[in-house]
């Protein structure tokens, strides 16, 4: 009869003999319900090697590591790629002026970016500003929306602080949330923003 090891955690069952593994005439009967194991095979130790040798990480350190570079990139890169460039200068300029009043930044949704696009496609197309659909306030505590055009987003989000009605929705402590659209056409950029609570 081999060597047959198993799991077990009383102390009466540990008699080592030379060299750390135990004979089996002095191997106590296995209990009923307990199932035997392989005996486990001991590490390698590690060695230090030639100068210039590659040492290869295994594949676990490996794994985790690309893991981990993974969820930063969709963490801190989130944000940012679900946004078009004009919108990230517009929303950067939004929360950087909240934040100067000690208000929380304003977190950018998909369905109120697609009401502020739609919108400032149907200015842009007419020629004038107006205020569109309010379809996307359904089941909001508070809402607001600032439409503007100008010759850059600077220049319009200049406006929109000097004007008392729109500054007054970009700082207002209700919205955290908000939506951005931004069309060029002819040199002139049409802008509209679509905050909530």
């Amino acid at each position: 009869m081999g060597q047959i090891p198993y799991c077990a955690t009383r102390t009466s069952d540990r008699h080592p003999q030379a060299g750390g593994q135990r004979s089996a005439a002095s191997l106590p009967p296995i209990p009923k319900g307990w199932l035997p194991m392989r005996p486990l095979r001991p590490r390698r130790a590690i060695t230090p090697r030639a100068r210039g040798a590659r040492t290869v990480p295994p594949q676990s350190h490996v794994r985790r590591a690309l893991a981990i570079a993974l969820a930063g990139v969709l963490v801190f890169a989130a944000p940012a790629a679900s946004l078009d460039r004009p919108e990230q200068r517009l929303a950067a300029m939004t929360n950087t002026a909240r934040h100067r009043h000690d208000l929380p930044r304003l977190v950018e949704r998909a369905r109120l970016r697609a009401a502020a696009e739609r919108q400032s496609v149907r200015m842009a197309k007419r020629g004038r500003l107006f205020h569109g659909s309010l379809a996307w306030t359904s089941r909001r505590r508070c809402w607001g929306q600032n439409v503007g055009k100008g010759p850059t987003i600077r220049a319009v989000f200049r406006a929109f602080m000097r004007s008392a009605d729109h500054r007054a929705n970009m700082l207002d402590r209700c919205y955290r949330r908000a939506g951005y659209g931004v069309v060029k056409i002819r040199g002139a950029v049409w802008v509209t923003v679509n905050f909530a609570g």
